[in-house]
């Protein structure tokens, strides 16, 4: 079992928006009392997530969709107020909110109170400030021409869209989707595209305050949720090897009950091929050993135990039973050396010698394999004392000569 990537996190933001879509179109059955405290009870929960895990590109991206869309429902939609700004500020968002989403999804983070976050404060301020200064000066009529020419004859649906304002949308989705793509941990970046998807139609397509709601509700909603997710990834799985970590054993222990059986594992002379290869090639073999360990068959849970180790569970298998699929398991990391980059290799291969053989560039091999001990809970033991009688097992493994699968008493 590996950490999870952030699909799952995709589809569980897909269904929360599609609710709010269905949610809006019946809008007439909603209290909105209800739907404004929700919607801020999440905003402020994604707010405090963001801060709480310094990740406050993705509080100022909110935030300042937040703000046009307190700005437009309440001050500015009154009857006393300019509405020269109101349209402007209206205008100028479908502009300014991609820009800002696109942007803070790629900037490093850093922290609340350092000088960097103090300068993107002042630029969400900056911007509205100017869009309203703007709105009362001589330049109004000109803003407006611009935000508003038209790049081709729209259909009706999309007359009410600025039209250059969908270059920047489109750029804003591109840049989130290339930024899912590339990174490892999906989650917030998933919860980026769907808070900017959120605000869009919040303040565009369902202008109305209960659709405001709705809309901003889902995507403070699913940015929560995806802090919450973020969480459990931190506290549950192994960062660098993306199985489950310790924390995640010690609780699976607990609930282990009936005929279970416990392996562990070591990777053999670990320390020596750290020692020859440096500690980020080792890095990388461990990474290599964890997908090969993930894919064990018999409904084995896979977890690392600390440093070179690692640990199964077979929940209602003796060790006999288990004994197969670990030494399916070892088998198939002993007949995959791993592969490490040589040296040696040129960065760059010049067109006239791109057909070199492979054996006389670019990679060299190294034998890797494991050493396993197994014990069961048919002997009496708890789960602790089969976690011993496991390791017992492994040591003895590693006596016999390495890369075996040794049982409880053998």
């Amino acid at each position: 079992m590996r950490a999870t990537n952030g699909w799952g996190f995709l589809l569980f933001s897909l269904a929360v928006f599609s609710a709010a879509l269905l949610r809006a179109y019946f809008a007439d059955a909603l209290p909105i009392g209800v739907l404004a405290a929700f919607s801020y009870f999440f905003f402020l929960a994604a707010l405090v997530f963001s801060a709480r895990f310094g990740r406050l590109n993705i509080f100022y991206a909110l935030l300042f969709a937040w703000a046009i869309g307190a700005l437009l429902t309440s001050d500015l939609s009154a009857d006393d107020v300019n509405r020269d700004q109101a349209d402007l500020l209206r205008l100028a968002a479908w502009y300014l909110i991609p820009i800002n989403f696109a942007v803070f999804a790629w900037l490093e983070e850093r922290s609340f109170l350092s000088v960097h976050s103090l300068v993107r404060a002042v630029l969400i301020v900056s911007q509205m400030g100017a869009v309203l200064f703007i709105a009362d000066s001589l330049y109004l009529d000109t803003a407006r021409s611009a935000l508003t020419y038209e790049l081709f004859n729209a259909p009706d649906f999309l007359s009410p869209i600025p039209q250059t304002s969908l270059l920047f949308v489109a750029f804003a989705a591109i840049s989130l989707g290339a930024k899912i793509i590339t990174k490892t941990q999906k989650t917030l970046e998933i919860a980026f595209l769907f808070a900017l998807i959120g605000s869009l139609f919040a303040l565009f397509v369902y202008p109305d305050a209960i659709g405001q709601f709705v809309f901003l509700l889902s995507s403070s909603l699913i940015v929560s949720a995806g802090f919450m997710h973020l969480a459990y990834s931190l506290a549950y799985y192994d960062e660098l090897t993306g199985v489950l970590g310790r924390r995640a054993l010690n609780e699976g222990m607990a609930k282990l009950s009936g005929r279970y059986a416990i392996a562990m594992i070591d990777i053999d002379h670990f320390k020596r091929f750290n020692d020859e290869h440096g500690h980020n090639v080792g890095d990388q073999a461990l990474k290599m050993i964890a997908a090969k360990l993930a894919l064990i068959r018999g409904g084995g849970i896979v977890y690392r135990y600390g440093g070179e180790e690692f640990c199964v569970i077979f929940g209602g298998k003796d060790k006999r039973e288990a004994q197969q699929y670990l030494e399916e398991t070892r088998k198939a990391i002993e007949d995959s050396p791993f592969v490490k980059r040589s040296p040696s290799r040129p960065k760059k291969t010049a067109k006239t010698h791109n057909r070199v053989r492979r054996s006389e560039v670019a990679y060299e091999t190294i034998p890797i394999t494991i050493s396993i001990g197994v014990a069961d809970s048919d002997s009496g033991l708890n789960q602790n004392e089969t976690l011993r009688a496991a390791d017992r097992a492994l040591y003895r493994a590693k006596e016999n000569g390495r890369n075996r699968v040794v049982l409880q008493g053998k």
